[in-house]
């Protein structure tokens, strides 16, 4: 604790100085510290030995705050590192934890916080006598995964959006959307994902069948207002003539039918 308190105060020191190769030095001292400190303490050993709960939660929790104001540290040099090592912490959500100022008391860590076993953040680096030495070690490390961050991150962007080819605003205007209300639904019998639908279009009501049974239950629908196509031309479906469509979005095994939030009488355009 007191090394701790120690380094932050030197750290600090030899940052106001530009200092900086020093003032890593300093980390790597309470890194290695940390180490020995695990050797010592052998906490895999007192986790075997029911009388000593209370000295490992000692020996785990000393660990992981060192761990904690080290990375607070590293920040200005590696701010790709520490949401990494909160994530591990079970210390993302707690955000005074990771103030520079929590590194001026020990216990910035909350106790009870539950770690998140992960894939090691860095190869095994040998802490070396030449911090110099050591420093190059640690920045090659960070830059490799700082890299293979950068091309997760890139395979996990969105692929670009496949869409249709241009129409004018003449050609949209052909499809006549309007506002209608669900007055009945029912499911087709021998069809699992067809559902019946009767529409109020204002003038007149249309019958429409939807394959949407999968998501939603006919007693769900009616009352709604939902948009429909109403210059569909009519086709038979499980032998029920459907005279129009709904419109709805679907997507990774979901679908939501389109419909208007306000009070649209039924029948007005929808452009």
């Amino acid at each position: 604790i007191s090394l701790a308190e120690t380094t932050v105060k030197n750290f600090e020191s030899l940052m106001d100085k530009f200092e900086l190769s020093s003032a890593a030095a300093e980390i790597f001292k309470l890194v290695n510290a940390t180490n020995k400190y695990i050797e010592n303490t052998s906490p895999w050993a007192l986790a075997k030995d029911e009388g000593k709960k209370d000295r490992l939660a000692t020996v785990l929790y000393t660990m992981a705050e060192a761990l904690r104001i080290c990375t607070v540290l590293c920040s200005p040099f590696m701010p790709g590192l520490p949401k990494k090592v909160w994530d591990q912490l079970g210390i993302t959500g707690n955000p005074d934890a990771h103030l520079w100022d929590s590194t001026h008391k020990w216990g910035g860590l909350p106790s009870g916080v539950t770690i998140n076993r992960g894939e090691p953040i860095f190869p095994r680096i040998e802490i070396k006598d030449d911090p110099e030495e050591t420093g190059k070690e640690l920045s090659q490390a960070y830059n490799e995964m700082m890299q293979k961050q950068a091309a997760e991150d890139a395979a996990k962007q969105p692929a670009p959006l496949e869409l249709e080819d241009q129409i004018s605003i003449d050609d949209f205007f052909k499809a006549d959307l309007r506002v209608a209300q669900v007055l009945s639904a029912e499911k087709v019998a021998g069809a699992d994902k067809l559902i019946k639908l009767e529409l109020d279009l204002g003038a007149e009501k249309r019958t429409v069948v939807a394959g949407i049974a999968r998501y939603y239950a006919p007693e769900a629908l009616i009352g709604k207002k939902v948009v429909m196509v109403a210059n569909l031309k009519p086709a038979k479906l499980r032998g029920i003539l459907s005279e129009g469509m709904i419109l709805a979005a679907s997507g990774d095994d979901n679908l939501g039918i389109l419909t208007v939030d306000k009070d649209i009488p039924v029948g007005t355009r929808v452009k």
